[in-house]
């Protein structure tokens, strides 16, 4: 009987300590950080200027968006965004026609291939934009959506 109870705590014990353990162990930098004035904003300039801080974005040809021409439901669209550019360091997403347009920002660790793959809600028919972060400055590539029914309003 003495057995028993004590292979029972043993085992509590043991699993409380995982536990506890993997709480203190979570992974910090994973952990996005919140910037509610970028997703409050309801003008696309607005919150594109929430991100870049109010410096210029130059157009490229060096970000590869790919956004389906027409889109049947525009509650799941499928994005994909890859960056040429060296010294990427973060992606932000876009979509003019929503009610709140900014869709989030991804930051990029040093040595990661700089390409996102995502699903985004869509409001209506427009563009999608893609703002890149590289060696300290932003670029920016856009691809018109058509959006045939759905979105988010």
């Amino acid at each position: 009987m003495q057995r028993r109870v004590f292979l029972k705590t043993s085992l509590l014990a043991a699993e409380y300590g995982l536990l506890t353990g993997a709480v203190l162990l979570l992974p910090r930098n994973v952990l996005g950080e919140w910037r509610t004035e970028v997703f409050h904003a309801t003008v696309l300039d607005e919150a594109i200027k929430w991100v870049t801080g109010g410096q210029v974005v130059t157009r490229t040809e060096k970000i590869r968006l790919r956004v389906p021409a027409i889109v049947e439901d525009g509650r799941s669209v499928q994005v994909s965004i890859h960056s040429m550019l060296p010294g990427s360091d973060s992606i932000s997403i876009f979509s003019e026609r929503n009610p709140n347009p900014a869709l989030g920002t991804f930051r990029l660790e040093p040595g990661l291939d700089p390409v996102i793959d995502t699903r985004i809600k869509m409001g209506g028919s427009g563009n999608v934009i893609a703002l890149v972060h590289a060696d300290g400055r932003f670029y920016s590539a856009k691809q018109y959506a058509k959006v045939t029914s759905g979105g988010c309003g």
